[in-house]
């Protein structure tokens, strides 16, 4: 398979589209839609694709998140009735989303978004259903401003979330609202479970070593680690609908 490295300097392969209604949960999306089949991928060269995208999200934020999706056919054949037709499958294959800086080596980053998605598209094609890996139909890239995300003290819900009567909201006045929330979900209470004093005796069960309050989202993959827990992180938009920030890696 070729490597990146080894067609940076080919020639380019056209620009990506901005998209006119983004991903939910981010500013922008763009798409280039250009087939891509086995023997030449990726001759599409996502290290300058990348290049465009940065640079123009870049020139209004200082940190971005960037998220890639490929836009993959799949086919089988299928043998019913002494007839075989060709099966299609056309799912959005991912990799997981990452903060771009002004100094962020782009050619690296691309490489290891192409090896990640190149990995899952050889999982899928192995589950043993028959599924065969035809070409690359598009390729994806959502962005957002990056903020730096820190559980801080107790905020009010929306009315729209909050009449949904499924968020447990600690009443804490102290900065360690991540800490509080993650014990409320582990060691539920019966009754005014928005109460912190709920919840102090179970403080030692978890390890929370070396993790600041307020917890900022880069530490929670370590206090992932420490606890060999999971946890995932969603955020509202402007229209107070759900989407993900952080999605944990553990299984």
């Amino acid at each position: 398979m070729l490597q990146l490295r080894d067609i940076a300097k080919r020639s380019l392969m056209g620009e990506p589209d901005k998209i006119a209604t983004a991903l939910a949960g981010f500013d922008n999306s763009y798409r280039f839609d250009k087939q891509i089949v086995l023997e030449n991928f990726p001759a599409t060269n996502l290290y300058h694709l990348l290049q465009t995208i940065v640079k123009h999200e870049l020139e209004k934020h200082k940190s971005i998140r960037l998220f890639v999706q490929y836009h993959v056919i799949f086919s089988k054949l299928v043998i019913m009735e002494e007839l075989t037709n060709k099966e299609i499958a056309e799912p959005y294959i991912n990799a997981k989303s990452r903060r771009v800086l002004l100094g962020t080596d782009l050619l690296s980053l691309s490489d290891e978004i192409h090896q990640e998605i190149w990995k899952k598209i050889e999982e899928f094609a192995q589950l043993g259903s028959g599924w065969k890996f035809e070409m690359i139909k598009g390729i994806l890239f959502h962005t957002m401003k990056y903020n730096v995300l820190r559980g801080s003290s107790y905020v009010d819900l929306p009315p729209k979330i909050k009449s949904k009567r499924c968020c447990i909201n600690i009443k804490n006045v102290d900065n360690k609202c991540f800490q509080w929330a993650v014990l409320s979900a582990l060691f539920p209470a019966e009754k005014h479970a928005d109460r912190v004093e709920k919840y102090i005796s179970h403080v030692s069960r978890l390890n929370f070593k070396d993790i600041n309050f307020p917890v900022a989202e880069n530490q929670i993959p370590k206090f992932e680690k420490q606890n060999n827990i999971s946890i995932n992180i969603f955020g509202l938009d402007e229209k107070e609908d759900v989407y993900p920030r952080y999605i944990s890696e553990k299984a």
